[in-house]
């Protein structure tokens, strides 16, 4: 089960910089795979950083920089491909 995470941008602060937080929407339910390093390297991204392979339903609108908390921690979108009966995501760790 996994949650995406919508932003939320605050009001603007003494120096005009805007704080951003993410809030969790409703769960829904993720296929997950772990990504090796050298499909890490096939796909032209560096290795050294835990990723994952994330299958999300087809209704789900997810796009590059979006997150979503799984396994008890945040993780980044970094490619995301929607196909008709699915979405894949390659996400990061936050």
């Amino acid at each position: 089960m996994a949650q995406l995470l919508t932003e939320a941008v605050g009001t603007p602060d003494a120096l005009g910089q805007r704080l951003k937080s993410w809030i969790p929407n409703a769960g829904i339910i993720v296929g997950v795979q772990p990504l090796g390093a050298e499909e890490q390297e096939r796909m032209g991204l560096t290795a050294g950083v835990e990723r994952l392979r994330v299958q999300l339903p087809p209704t789900q609108l997810f796009q590059v920089g979006g997150r979503l908390r799984l396994r008890g921690r945040d993780w980044k979108a970094v490619r995301v491909e929607a196909w008709s009966s699915y979405t894949l995501a390659v996400c990061e760790g936050v």
